[in-house]
């Protein structure tokens, strides 16, 4: 009788991702490109955790930080983008003539 391999490639693939999209989410040209590894960490993330809940993986502490570490950098990349639009705010304020 064969024995079922583990299923780990979505676990093992969120965890790429989300370690690519993490380190890449603090650069602010290539943070743009950074979302959708996140939201594919987190996809790859769950479908990895519910393969292991089942028993058809054996990496769920993988899938697990790969989905944890596509939220974070969704997190950053918005941060990012707050903290860049809250700081141009005052460019154009500056630039009027005082009275």
């Amino acid at each position: 009788m064969h024995a079922r391999q583990a299923r780990n490639g979505l676990g093992t693939a969120a965890l790429v991702c989300g370690i690519v999209a993490v380190v890449l989410s603090f650069v602010p040209v290539l943070n743009v490109f950074t979302w959708p590894l996140g939201i594919l960490a987190v996809v790859f993330g769950a479908i990895g955790w519910s393969r292991a809940n089942k028993g058809q993986a054996t990496n769920k502490t993988i899938a697990i930080t790969g989905l944890a570490l596509g939220v974070i950098s969704f997190f950053t990349f918005c941060l990012l983008y707050v903290l860049i639009g809250a700081g141009s705010e005052n460019m154009f304020y500056d630039a009027a003539p005082m009275l």
